[in-house]
């Protein structure tokens, strides 16, 4: 199911690469009982490792845009834009920086601004890894790297008696492919599908080294969805 015009807005700026799909969703805030505290993924700090000069000159444009523009949409499209041409560096990620987890997506933390005013980290997926249905502490760009990430979106709905989720939208996000998301309205399960590992990079608008994740809240709630809009995704066994 293609996510609707109210729900994205594309355009592409390097036609090599998938389309730019920069999310701005309203939704509101929800607390207990719909949403639960969220599972801090296994965490690698590589902040006293060297940084390639690609991810360094990426990191130094990061800073500059978060020092000047003002407004949570303005900083993720303009830091989306900054993040795409470099997706295809082969240099961009050490070998170190793209270890997976056994167990669960692996989380590598590669910069936190002194001011914790942003951090860019780098998630490694084996198959079949996921994250929980969630939503995020702050504005968030989202770059595929390597292999292809299953992406599903959701709303909350129903009255404070039967709150449940509703499916809003589906991609299949390959290399080159690049999202900005604006809490609220941010509600969405990520997972490799593929047979292949998985690597992006997100840059937040927070201090996920002190945060340990960008994971705001986890939903465990119901998914009520037309069967074609979910089938083989909402009834996927996220690694929690």
């Amino acid at each position: 199911m293609p996510f609707t015009p109210t729900e994205r807005r594309r355009y592409n700026s390097q036609p090599r690469f998938a389309t730019l799909r920069v999310t701005l969703r309203a939704g509101k805030s929800y607390s207990s009982p719909v949403a639960t505290e969220a599972i801090i993924p296994q965490t690698v700090s590589g902040l006293q490792r060297k940084t390639s000069p690609a991810l360094a000159e990426l990191i130094s444009a990061v800073r500059h845009v978060v020092q000047s523009e003002t407004g949570p949409e303005k900083v993720g499209l303009a830091v989306a834009e900054l993040l795409q041409p470099c997706l295809s560096a082969t240099d961009l990620l050490t070998a170190e920086q793209l270890k997976p987890c056994g167990e669960t997506y692996r989380q590598h933390i590669l910069h936190v601004e002194p001011d914790g005013s942003f951090s860019v980290v780098a998630l490694v997926w084996l198959p079949g890894q996921a994250t929980p249905i969630h939503d995020h502490v702050s504005w968030c760009v989202v770059g595929v790297h390597r292999g292809a990430e299953h992406e599903t979106v959701y709303e909350l709905a129903g009255a404070q008696s039967d709150p449940h989720l509703r499916v809003t939208g589906h991609a299949i996000n390959a290399v080159g492919s690049v999202a900005a998301l604006v809490p609220p309205g941010d509600i969405h399960h990520v997972e490799n599908a593929g047979e292949g590992l998985a690597v992006s990079l997100h840059i937040y608008g927070a201090d996920i080294g002190a945060l340990g994740s960008s994971i705001r809240r986890r939903y465990d709630l119901e998914v009520r969805s037309p069967a074609h809009q979910v089938a083989g995704i909402a009834g996927a066994s996220p690694a929690w």
